[in-house]
Parts: structure tokens; C-alpha cells; sequence
């Protein structure tokens, strides 16, 4: 399931978009300390990234709506 989030982005003059920081569905905003990869992905860019030591996914989708994935119940 998908889980919309807001997404600060720094966008460079050729139109590429880095994520700079992350708003949760609470409020809470978390700076990403690093990009660890970003990779296409059918209509969607993943981007493996860091925050507080923590590695995260996000997703960028068709329609330049920023989300991740919900963890999967065991």
C-alpha cells in the first residue's frame, strides 16, 4: 500500500529532482543525510536513501507525487 508523503526536493536546471527532506503523515520532518541510489522503475524513480543512520525507500511517481511503501504485516 502506498503512503503519500511530502517531499522537500532540490530541482537542478536539467529538471532532476534530489529529495532533501521528508514530511511524515504526523507533521515530523526528517532531513536525508545522503542518497544512497536512485533508480528507474517502470513510471516511478526509487531512491534508496539515509536519515538518522536509518536507510528508507521513497518512490516518485508518474504523477510527481512523492510516497513509500507500508510495511507488510509478518
Amino acid at each position: 500500500m502506498k503512503i503519500y508523503i511530502g517531499v522537500t526536493a532540490y530541482i537542478n536546471p536539467e529538471g532532476v529532482q534530489t529529495p532533501k527532506s521528508v514530511t511524515w503523515e504526523d507533521g515530523s520532518v526528517y532531513e536525508i543525510d545522503r542518497i544512497l541510489s536512485a533508480k528507474e522503475r517502470g513510471f516511478e524513480i526509487c531512491y534508496r536513501v539515509l536519515m538518522y543512520g536509518r536507510e528508507k525507500v521513497l518512490f516518485l511517481d508518474k504523477d510527481k507525487r512523492w510516497f513509500i511503501e507500508a510495511p507488510q504485516d509478518a
